[in-house]
């Protein structure tokens, strides 16, 4: 069935060719039966669509990848495919390519029928007439998804490796917690990517208060308006992140726990510039790396007591 379906297409788009002799026109069907069975059993994506971009024709890989099946697929434009990764500037740039008989390649990232993003390396290529007209587009493409996900987890690796070794210098060198959580959440800006970064510490009183103890990209008007407290009655990401010592995403927001000996000191707070989805590689790469605030903050707080211990004891009267 999806051979003769290859085969059909095939045929339909043959037959504005000048009538052939009989022997001509065996031939020319034993080539299409050839090139259909090529077609459906690539692993590239394909897809064929008329001059008005309505589908005829996708193969099995095309149903595999995205999910829709041919009955689906033909007779709807690609369009059922767009994820809003592309603006207008970019539909536009593939319509004048292929309007002026021009091929057009990129990646697109685009979404399956069950709404799971997917990222193709696609070339869409006018086919012609024997009058030089355009009739139909043919795309073909391969699913690149594993590949870009490979590679954006690299670049979170390597990000966080740089934010680390960034932190790790600053602990050196800080003379406070409260610098050294400066510096953290500068560096969450200029090598991290984020919008916005802010550090809240638990207070131990009555109420339990939260204090920003450091913050950039953002002002304490909108810290306060995102966290006044994190009792049991506190609502949002960054006192629920505290309370259960669990990460918490909302909306734009993510708040990782700052672990301590018995209970959370704090959080760390990021904020995107959209609704935050991080992949679980980022969560687990932010909650390593408060969890060496934490560490980090327990070692400027000794290393304080240490120095006011030795002050104290400079200033004992030496006896005898």
């Amino acid at each position: 069935m999806e051979l003769a379906a290859a085969a059909g297409w095939l045929t339909a788009v043959s037959a504005s060719a000048a009538p052939q002799r009989d022997a001509e026109r065996a031939g020319l069907e034993q080539h299409l039966c050839e090139l259909a069975a090529i077609v459906e059993q690539c692993e590239d994506l394909v897809c064929v669509t008329d001059r008005d971009g309505v589908i005829e024709y996708v193969n099995p890989a095309f149903e595999r990848a995205t999910g829709y099946a041919r009955d689906e697929a033909v007779g709807a434009k690609p369009s059922l495919l767009k994820s809003g990764a592309h603006d207008s500037a970019f539909f536009a740039e593939l319509w004048r390519a292929l309007a002026a008989g021009r091929a057009f390649s990129a990646r697109f990232e685009n979404r399956r029928k069950d709404g799971v993003r997917y990222f193709e390396d696609k070339t869409i290529t006018p086919v012609r007439d024997r009058s030089g007209a355009i009739t139909h587009f043919v795309s073909t493409g391969k699913d690149v998804t594993e590949q870009v996900r490979a590679a954006g987890k690299l670049e979170r690796a390597q990000r966080a490796l740089a934010i680390m070794s960034e932190c790790h210098r600053a602990v050196r060198t800080a003379s406070s917690g409260d610098e050294l959580l400066a510096h953290v959440c500068r560096v969450l800006i200029e090598l991290g990517g984020y919008r916005a970064a802010w550090v809240a510490l638990a207070g131990r009183d009555a109420a339990k208060s939260v204090r920003a103890a450091a913050c950039a990209g953002i002002d304490s008007a909108e810290i306060s308006a995102l966290c006044a407290g994190w009792g049991d009655e506190a609502p949002g990401p960054v006192a629920a992140a505290i309370r259960t010592a669990c990460t918490t995403v909302t909306g734009s927001v993510i708040a990782v726990p700052i672990p301590g000996e018995e209970e959370s000191l704090g959080a760390l707070v990021l904020g995107c510039g959209e609704a935050a989805s991080p992949p679980e590689d980022e969560i687990a790469l932010l909650e390593e790396l408060a969890g060496q605030i934490g560490f980090d903050l327990d070692a400027l707080r000794s290393r304080g007591l240490r120095r006011r211990a030795a002050e104290l004891l400079e200033a004992v009267p030496r006896l005898g």
